[in-house]
């Protein structure tokens, strides 16, 4: 029970990774009609349906209190509604148009939209030779966003109706009311309004003809493009039979979307004063002075180009502090929260996947030193946590030096950022996976815990300290992202202290079972099994390097990963041909130059695919669901340009 309990602890930062990766702030899992969200109907103005004659479907959507879906033109961000229709054959849908909307609020901004309920139209023409009689089933499936002033969701329904071909169709008394009301809240597309436009200098003037019918004080002008800013107000006057509406033109909203609105020469949409609408139509006279900002493709998919990179480095100010808004609340970390992190965080790094090898080389050592003598069994735990703790020390000292001192912002884990570190990680582990298959037999002591007293042993035990501390740091992000922040944030002497807490509790395992010989005991005595045991441990460090690869693959690309697996495979043929070649029994010659040089001159070729590895850069690739990829100054570019950034932030490790 202690094993599954245990288990599941380890595996929560793995699913806290999972839930951390791909977050959208605007592309929320769909609510579809949850009692939370909006309620949906879908009818027909008739209950059957003439042969050749259109009628009208209606989709309702009652939205919760204070949230709204949007108009064709948002005003700012989202997602309009769109649906999907199947129908038999011969029938075909078209859409009467969009209601009448009203400014709503989103993220402090206006926006263009429709609270409480709302009406779409569709009208559905059937065939003119469809048989008298035959139901025919009309399927439709749409999608919206609703957004309220803090967050935005989408939602989906799926609605059918079946109809049934009759000589005349039959209104369904049950929904005149309904009909009435929504067509009510469309616009007018005849009337007798004269519309002209004028534009000088970014704002456009409307001048409508005859004003009997309009009332100025709530007049709004909602056009279908997004060439009217929906930020700026707009002012209406009347004179005479004319009435003057001053709107501006959208020019990017400063701080949040600085993409200008497009220059048409057409303006059309919907003019409103609250009570009653038009659909109009006009001309725009005069020529828009509007400066159009480089790179139109707001947070388009598409690759920077090598200029845009190389002008965006030059913008790059690591050391400069951007303001931010989280997308969640942090909980704040203490000293004691940061203590209790780091030492339950680190005795459960010993069942991650880049520790857990590592675990079995000392578990290994363990079997070998059951029944020795237990003083010498706990100076070997010592030795290890020694080396744990003092290569914990010097990673720990590097890092706050070159924070303190020259004023780099380096964070926990930031190493694993460079891919000569991967490399040497990916090769040292490799390495040792070959040794343990038997495939050479060379420094052997290092993996063990040591034989007897010899110092070769000791120094084995401190050696796996040191490896341990290489290979968990990456390891330790889901458990100590709060901790290792609060810990680099705190003065030397405190952050060594954490660190130390860190490296105990990574040790945790060793020293029990190096202090309390009946756990050793229990353990059984060595014999042929333990090759066994070794050859399959070292398939465990081969999973681990596949683990790594993963990162370096990320760095350098399809390329320097295939350069990788390349130089793996060579310093492998050489590390073979030393484990087969310099055995005793072969003769000198044999051992000197089968045994010796021609591995060193094959793994001379491997280290230089290595170094080719290191040395290849990932090509910048656009990532899915319409994010881009982060460029050193992308994030200054785009403040530049007056734009709001989401940064989706997470590591590949």
């Amino acid at each position: 029970m202690k094993f599954f309990c245990l288990l599941i602890l380890s595996l929560l930062p793995a699913i806290s990774t999972v839930f951390a990766q791909d977050i959208d702030p605007f592309s929320l899992a769909p609510s579809g009609e949850s009692p939370n969200g909006t309620q949906v109907e879908f009818f027909s103005e008739t209950s059957t349906f003439a042969p050749g004659e259109p009628f009208t479907v209606a989709l309702k959507l009652t939205h919760p209190q204070g949230w709204h879906s949007y108009y064709i033109n948002t005003g700012l961000i989202g997602e309009v509604l769109t649906a999907e229709w199947t129908l038999p054959k011969g029938f075909h849908v078209e859409y009467l148009g969009w209601p009448t909307p009203h400014l709503a609020n989103s993220f402090g901004f206006k926006s263009i939209g429709y609270e409480g309920t709302i009406h779409h139209l569709y009208q559905i023409t059937p065939p003119s030779e469809i048989p008298l009689g035959t139901t025919s089933e009309i399927t439709l499936k749409a999608s919206w966003q609703i957004c309220d002033d803090n967050g935005c969701k989408f939602e989906q329904t799926q609605k059918s109706q079946k109809l049934t071909a009759t000589s005349e169709s039959q209104i369904d008394s049950k929904f005149i009311s309904e009909f009435e009301t929504a067509r009510t809240h469309y616009p007018n597309p005849k009337s007798n309004l004269t519309v002209q436009a004028n534009e000088v200098d970014n704002t456009i003037t409307l001048q409508i003809s005859p004003a009997d019918n309009l009332q100025t004080d709530h007049l709004q002008f909602f056009d279908f493009d997004g060439q009217v800013s929906v930020q700026e107000p707009q002012k209406a006057s009347q004179k005479d039979d004319t009435i003057v509406l001053v709107v501006s033109r959208n020019q990017g909203i400063s701080d949040f979307d600085a993409k200008p609105g497009p220059i048409l020469d057409e303006l059309q949409g919907i003019l409103t004063d609250g009570s009653v609408s038009y659909l109009i139509t006009t001309a725009r006279k005069g020529k828009a002075e509007i400066t159009q900002i480089e790179n139109d493709n707001h947070l388009s998919t598409i690759e920077d180009s090598p200029e845009a990179i190389a002008a965006m480095a030059g913008l790059y100010q690591p050391s400069e502090k951007i303001q931010f808004v989280s997308l969640k609340e942090t909980v704040k970390t203490t000293l004691w929260t940061a203590l209790v992190g780091a030492f339950i965080g680190g005795t459960l790094l010993n069942l991650m996947p880049c520790v857990f090898p590592v675990l079995g080389l000392k578990v290994m050592g363990f079997v070998e030193q059951a029944g020795n003598d237990p003083k010498k069994i706990k100076l070997h735990g010592i030795t290890f946590t020694a080396g744990l703790v003092v290569s914990m020390w010097v990673l720990a000292s590097i890092i706050l030096f070159l924070k303190l001192s020259l004023g780099r912002d380096v964070n926990w884990g930031q190493q694993m950022g460079n891919p000569y570190f991967v490399a040497s990680i990916i090769l040292l582990l490799f390495v040792l996976g070959l040794n343990m298959a038997g495939v050479f037999e060379m420094g052997t002591s290092l993996t063990s815990a040591g034989q007897g007293v010899k110092k070769k042993g000791y120094s084995g035990s401190f050696f796996s300290g040191v490896l341990t501390t290489l290979i968990a740091t990456p390891c330790s992000g889901p458990f100590l992202g709060a901790a290792m922040s609060y810990t680099l944030a705190q003065s030397a002497g405190i952050a060594l202290f954490l660190f130390t807490i860190f490296a105990l509790g990574i040790a945790l395992p060793y020293l029990l079972l190096s202090f309390f010989p009946a756990l050793i005991n229990k353990l059984p005595r060595p014999g042929a099994w333990m090759e066994t045991f070794k050859i399959t441990m070292s398939f465990a460090l081969f999973a681990t390097v596949a683990f790594f690869m993963k990162t370096f693959g990320t760095q350098t690309g399809s390329d320097g990963l295939a350069l990788m697996v390349m130089a793996l495979v060579v310093i492998g043929l050489a590390l073979y041909f030393f484990g087969h070649w310099s055995l005793p029994h072969r003769k000198p010659k044999v051992r000197i130059f089968a045994g010796r040089l021609l591995p060193f001159a094959i793994a001379v070729g491997g280290l230089y695919l290595l170094y080719l590895a290191t040395n290849t850069k990932a090509q910048s690739t656009s990532t899915s669901h319409g994010w881009v990829a982060w460029q050193p100054g992308k994030v200054e570019d785009s403040r530049a340009k007056k734009r709001i950034v989401w940064v989706d932030y997470t590591a590949d490790w």
